[in-house]
């Protein structure tokens, strides 16, 4: 019985190759899979911070009246031009997470697109700005 049970056992792993090619290629999806939705979530959450950080640059030049009473308020220079890059690497990333969303079939490279606008953001958003420092 055991000799004939081992024969059995034996045969169908020999004749398991297509079954072993799609759960191979099962558990490779699932490895992209998570991977890309990490990717997502991270950027996603990486927006939400460049945002935060972006809300915080406020005017840095005020202006006042003959009473003291403020006129108006303007960015100088360095503080509009640090506020543009931000406000541009956020749109780029919402573009790019948008686009992975949505967008049929995604390829690699809108995923590529994602992970560069992700690790430019990141570094951007953990960064502190000039009124923090």
């Amino acid at each position: 019985m055991n000799g004939k049970l081992q024969n059995d056992v034996t045969e169908l792993i020999s004749n398991s190759t297509g079954q072993l090619r799609a759960d191979v290629v099962k558990s490779l999806v699932e490895v992209v899979l998570l991977e890309r939705k990490k990717l997502v979530i991270d950027s996603h959450t990486c927006l939400m911070e460049l945002n935060k950080v972006i809300s915080k640059i406020r005017p840095d030049q005020v202006s006042f009246n003959a009473q003291g009473e403020k006129v108006n308020e303007t960015y100088s220079k360095n503080k509009f031009e640090e506020r543009k890059k931000l406000l541009e690497l956020s749109q780029k990333l919402e573009q790019a997470i948008e686009k992975v969303l949505t967008k049929t079939p995604v390829s690699q490279d809108d995923f590529d697109q994602l992970k560069k606008a992700f690790d430019a953001a990141k570094n951007r958003s953990s960064a502190k700005t000039t009124d923090e420092e």
